[in-house]
């Protein structure tokens, strides 16, 4: 899926309705909003841009995956129509993945991937199998664009799913080398190391992934189920504290307090 957004063949639509600064710079205005991550106002702007050409198709995916950003995945799928082509796939994919369709996601990931086999779209299609826990195919899938580090973190995911641990720790190891910002494959190999109760190590992976995304509480609680088993209760109980601030309704958070009482 394309994952930046660009400006449509603005020219060719625009010399038909004989107002081509308007229609330009609704595009120029769409463009910096979305590159801005301002996707409420490129929304806007799309919107007025396909009233006045409802067949510019560059616009309709633009409009699509600004709806996408903002979670808004039936208006996005709505948008995007019947995709046909690869990018289109893969977007309607993410969205029917992110409304719990993964039967729809998977047909259109594998559609996308089938038109264009790009790396960012074996990413998210091993990672549907994945989540259907279908680990062997999500292995193949991922195997073949070993280039992109989803993929390569998503081996590790699939060798952690069926007890590689091995496995897993040398795939995440090898993708954190690549991408040592990537809070979500720190904390995978926090997973690693507290199933293989190495729980120092796993204490400082599940360190580095909150320093990176302080706001996750997923992490906090994975940090504070590890501090309990080297007996830091304290420390363990901030942990569950903080992600239950983040998250109030998260429940494994609320779980672990009351365990403490």
């Amino acid at each position: 899926m394309r994952s930046s957004f660009v400006l449509a063949s603005l020219l060719a639509a625009t010399v038909s309705f004989g107002q081509p600064n308007g229609f330009e710079e609704l595009g120029r205005r769409a463009l910096a909003a979305a590159r801005a991550g301002q996707y409420q106002e490129a929304v806007l702007a799309y919107e007025q841009m396909l009233r006045l050409d409802p067949g510019n198709p560059g616009v309709r995916y633009d409009f699509a995956l600004a709806l996408n950003r903002l979670g808004r995945n039936r208006e996005s799928l709505a948008t995007l129509g019947k995709p046909t082509d690869a990018d289109s796939l893969a977007l309607a994919g993410l969205n029917h993945r992110a409304l719990g369709d993964l039967r729809s996601a998977e047909r259109d990931l594998r559609a996308a991937f089938a038109l264009s086999p790009a790396p960012h779209t074996a990413a998210d299609l091993g990672t549907v199998l994945l989540n259907l826990d279908r680990h062997q195919e999500a292995e193949k899938i991922f195997g073949r664009c070993l280039q992109e580090v989803r993929c390569l973190a998503g081996l590790g995911l699939a060798a952690f799913g069926t007890g590689r641990n091995d496995v897993a720790e040398k795939r995440f190891r090898a993708a954190a080398a690549r991408e040592p910002q990537d809070a979500d494959i720190q904390a995978s190999l926090g997973d690693v190391y507290f199933a293989t109760e190495r729980y120092a190590d796993a204490d400082a992976a599940y360190r580095e992934a909150i320093r990176l995304d302080p706001r996750n509480p997923e992490y906090r609680v994975k940090a504070g189920r590890n501090l309990l088993r080297i007996e830091k209760e304290p420390a363990a109980r901030e942990q569950f504290e903080a992600a239950a601030r983040m998250d109030p309704l998260n429940s494994e958070a609320h779980f672990e307090l009351g365990r403490m009482l």
